[in-house]
């Protein structure tokens, strides 16, 4: 009897054993998959953070066309701003600033593009023509000139006021460009092909390039110059400027520098979003504006 008891002893302390054992080895799994779960959630939110920036979306402080055909043209409050060559094979060209005082000093730029919505060609012609963007080295002026001739289209151009850019003047009737046309460096920042109407997107490192330069150096930030096609007649390309319903949005991710706590930051200008970063922004869908440019 006292040898079955021990055996009985012996079998019920191993199963004891065998059930402790599973009961140890699940808690280890438990506090295993605890262990890897912080560490993935760690890590995850690190990683966040190394993606996490700030944006700010801006629409032109000024904009006009400079018209080689004529000195005393422009544009600065018409619904169109205009690229490339007329019918009658006059040169067209395009200036736009951006107001970029939002970003604070010190601050990294990230990824910059420009979206323009194409409202209008030449002959109405879709036929795709390369547009690029270049750095202005040199002020000028939006002041109150408006287009009506050429059909009402925008692309003949109205009488310069004072103040207007024109293809000579950086400021009509006083201070001229050193080159007739504007001056802007000589690279081209950013370029694509534009067809037919709707939303096209600038991006590119030159064009970040470009902003940070001017968050760098404020002075410096005359904005950007575009360029169509100036080599075939009709191919002027005409985009919604900051007066029409559908502007030029340039939106600009960023890293705030050391000097995030301070800002220069003028009355009325953009505040700016916090947030992971995003793809390019396009302006909202609105009508085109459909008035014929001049054959």
């Amino acid at each position: 009897m006292a040898r079955f008891k021990s055996a009985k002893s012996i079998v019920e302390s191993r199963l004891q054993q065998r059930e402790l054992k599973p009961a140890a080895t699940q808690g280890d799994c438990m506090f295993s998959l605890t262990k890897t779960s912080i560490a993935l959630a760690m890590l995850s939110s690190i990683s966040g953070a190394g993606v996490r920036g700030e944006q700010v979306q801006l629409n032109p402080v000024k904009d006009n066309t400079l018209y080689q055909k004529s000195d005393s043209l422009s544009n600065a409050k018409g619904i169109g701003v205009f690229a490339g060559r007329t019918g009658d094979g006059s040169t067209l060209r395009c200036v736009m600033a951006f107001d970029l005082t939002a970003i604070p000093p010190g601050s990294t730029i990230q990824d910059v593009s420009l979206t323009l919505r194409q409202t209008n060609t030449a002959n109405n012609t879709p036929q795709g023509r390369t547009v690029s963007l270049y750095r202005l080295a040199k002020d000028w002026g939006e002041a109150t000139s408006q287009a009506t001739l050429g059909g009402g289209g925008g692309g003949g151009g109205g009488p310069a006021t004072a103040g207007d850019a024109t293809w000579l003047h950086t400021f009509f009737n006083t201070t001229l460009w050193q080159t007739p046309g504007g001056d802007f460096a000589p690279d081209v920042s950013g370029s694509i092909q534009v067809a037919a109407n709707g939303d096209y997107v600038w991006r590119s490192a030159g064009m970040t390039a470009d902003v940070q330069r001017w968050v760098d150096n404020r002075e410096s930030n005359f904005g950007w110059l575009l360029r169509g096609d100036e080599d075939n007649a009709s191919s002027a390309k005409r985009f919604g400027s900051r007066e029409s319903v559908s502007p030029p949005v340039l939106l600009v991710q960023f890293s705030p520098g050391s000097s995030r706590g301070r800002s220069d930051r003028r009355p009325g200008a953009p505040r700016v979003g916090r947030g992971r970063l995003r793809g390019n922004a396009a302006p909202d869908s609105r009508p085109h504006e459909n008035r014929p440019l001049p054959r």
